[in-house]
């Protein structure tokens, strides 16, 4: 079992002077959207419930590694948090997927199809509230190209 979710820190505001339709990849990667990430795999809890995590980058990059992992059967993928030294890394052996994060005890092992499965449905949520609590993003390019390429 996997469970994905994210909470944005009530302290996270919109940076001044910065439109949510004109920002550019950057800065709705890492500056926008802060907040907490749970990410368990059974058993093993590799949440980041920082307050600081930049959502749509989690989801985003999970999503790319994932993709990354679907060539081959051995592959390698490593999530690394920004402003922290804390990482999560996996392991493709055949149909399995090893995770394990820097910055918490335990390796986790789940089927290559319940990650792609999770961390699909992970970045459609997180693109789809987005977009509902801040409808201005539709019109945002780097939005668009995300929303095109993830459809």
């Amino acid at each position: 079992m996997i469970r994905l979710d994210y909470s944005l820190s009530p302290s996270w505001q919109v940076p001044v002077g910065i439109a949510a339709a004109e920002a550019d990849e950057w800065a709705l990667r890492y500056e926008y959207f802060l907040g907490d990430v749970i990410f368990m795999v059974f058993e093993v809890d590799m949440s980041a419930k920082w307050g600081w995590v930049p959502v749509l980058d989690f989801a985003l990059s999970l999503d790319s590694i994932v993709d990354a992992l679907a060539v081959g059967e051995r592959a390698e993928g490593l999530f690394e948090f920004t402003e922290s030294d804390a990482a999560i890394s996996f392991r493709r052996l055949a149909d399995a997927v090893e995770i394990e994060a820097s910055y918490v005890p335990g390796l986790a092992t789940i089927s290559y199809a319940h990650l792609e499965l999770a961390a699909k449905a992970f970045l459609h949520r997180v693109l789809k509230d987005l977009t509902s609590d801040y409808p201005q993003l539709v019109s945002n390019p780097f939005i668009v190209r995300v929303l095109t390429r993830s459809s």
